[in-house]
């Protein structure tokens, strides 16, 4: 097992989280903001955390629901139809 391997199951079991490629991002996001931090300005560095690391923590578990639910959806079963959801609007 090379260091990257190690490094990202032991952020995973640090931070308690089940997927090796959402700790890997956390790390990368930590490691970005580090750099921004110590070599942009202040107001450099508030746009990076209040615009960047909300775009970036949207688009990351956007993209990964999506996959999620496209990976397992249950299908109707061979004749069986689905049912159509009722107009919440009621008409």
């Amino acid at each position: 097992m090379n260091i990257w391997t190690e490094l990202r199951l032991l952020l995973a079991k640090i931070l308690g989280i089940q997927s090796e490629v959402t700790a890997a991002f956390f790390a990368v996001l930590a490691l970005a903001n580090e750099v921004v931090w110590r070599t942009m300005s202040t107001d450099a560095w508030v746009n990076y955390k209040g615009f960047g690391v909300t775009l970036a923590v949207f688009l990351f578990f956007g993209i990964n629901i999506f996959r999620l639910s496209a990976t397992h959806s249950v299908e109707p079963r061979s004749g069986e139809q689905r049912i159509p959801r009722s107009d919440p609007g009621g008409g």
